[in-house]
């Protein structure tokens, strides 16, 4: 339409705008067919995230945020509802000092939060931030370009459904202005 946009992650079978509360998983046919702790993914990064300073390092930043073998495991534990500590190393299969480090720099880039658990109280549960929730849309995005695009193989490890069909969730980025679908040749970045 030729208007400036903030595109709008949707849902290409209903059009209505995703809301990770709308999402819902499923293990797929290809879960466990491949070692999550396979080629070398056992090396603990040490590393704290860099300071994304003036602004002109920013996706470096969120690159280094996301970048190793197992925060976007983490993380998709956590867009899953997986929340206690024990709960997601039983789900991944992450050593202790693995997710132990994961989970403080999550905590400190402020993706998640820990809060008190809502069944006991006692135990720590690490809950998603605002922040945390907004990195749903590229997480979407990365795993359906997977899907597209990486070999097959066995099939997904997980499906996302929205609430609106019994079929797999498709991404459509919508114009925030006019509200159809953009054309990635048809968007440009002055």
């Amino acid at each position: 339409c030729g208007h400036r946009t903030l595109p709008t992650a949707c849902c290409a079978r209903c059009g209505k705008p995703i809301d990770i509360h709308e999402l819902r998983y499923e293990a797929g046919v290809a879960r466990g067919a491949q070692s999550a702790t396979s080629d070398g993914a056992l090396r603990r990064s040490t590393k704290a995230l860099p300071d994304a300073g003036d602004g002109k390092g920013l996706l470096l930043h969120a690159i280094d945020l996301i970048a190793d073998h197992w925060t976007p495991l983490v993380l998709a534990a956590a867009f899953m509802g997986i929340r206690r500590y024990d709960d997601i190393r039983r789900e991944l299969g992450i050593a202790t000092n693995i997710l132990s480090h994961r989970l403080k720099l999550l905590v400190e880039a402020g993706v998640l939060q820990q809060a008190p658990g809502t069944l006991s109280g006692k135990r720590l549960e690490y809950r998603l931030t605002e922040k945390g929730r907004a990195l749903i849309v590229p997480a979407l995005a990365l795993h359906q370009w997977s899907l597209e695009w990486l070999p097959a193989g066995k099939g997904p490890s997980m499906q996302i459904f929205h609430d609106c069909s019994p079929e797999p969730l498709a991404l459509r980025m919508d114009c925030s202005h006019c509200h159809q679908a953009l054309v990635a040749r048809e968007v440009s970045f002055p």
